[in-house]
């Protein structure tokens, strides 16, 4: 067994896929109102609570996404252990 240069190494990977991932959503909200998807843009612009709307879809989709890019990355994209040698 041989000790690793990086204690956090694998905290780092996990924070990794959740920053990408919160980023990919965030890009995936920004579209959806730029293209004005099913009036979203619309819709949120012409009502008093649409900064607090817009704001919770980011919040939620970017949560979303984040758990999607961990999950990405651990089950896909992890190193095998012989790689760290």
């Amino acid at each position: 067994m041989t000790l690793r240069k990086d204690p956090n190494r694998l905290a780092k990977y996990v924070l990794t896929g959740a920053i990408d991932g919160v980023l990919a959503g965030w890009a995936f909200c920004t579209a959806l109102l730029a293209l004005d998807a099913y009036d979203l843009w619309t819709r949120a612009s012409s009502q008093a609570a649409g900064p607090l709307i817009t704001l919770i879809f980011f919040l939620l989709t970017g949560i979303t996404f984040g758990m999607l890019g961990i999950a990405w990355r651990v089950m896909f994209l992890l190193p095998r252990e012989e790689d760290d040698r």
